[in-house]
C-alpha cells in the first residue's frame, strides 16, 4: 500500500506538472495537437486519483473507529491511525 502511494504521488506531480506546462503553451499562443483534448483527459485523472484516494481513507478512518468503538483494541495505541488521519 506505501508503494501504491508513493507511485500515485508521483504520478499526481507528474500530472500537475504536464497540465502546468499545457497550460502555459496555450497561453502563450503555441498549443501542442491535440492540447485541448489532453488537458481535460489530465485533468480528469488528477482528480479520480485524488478522489479515490479520499474515499479509500474515509473507509479506513470509519474501520478504524468502529474497531474502538466496539472496545475489542484500543487504535489510538498504533501508529497507523495517526498515519491514516495525516494522509
Amino acid at each position: 500500500y506505501l508503494i501504491y502511494l508513493a507511485i500515485m504521488v508521483i504520478l499526481l506531480f507528474a500530472l500537475r506538472f504536464l497540465y502546468d506546462r499545457l497550460e502555459e503553451l496555450k497561453s502563450s499562443g503555441k498549443p501542442i495537437r491535440y492540447s485541448d483534448v489532453v488537458m481535460p483527459c489530465v485533468y480528469s485523472i488528477w482528480s479520480a486519483l485524488v478522489g479515490t484516494q479520499s474515499v479509500v481513507q474515509a473507509k479506513v478512518l470509519a474501520e478504524l473507529l468502529a474497531v474502538q468503538s466496539s472496545g475489542t483494541e484500543n487504535v489510538f495505541e498504533s501508529w497507523f491511525t495517526y498515519a491514516t488521519i495525516i494522509v
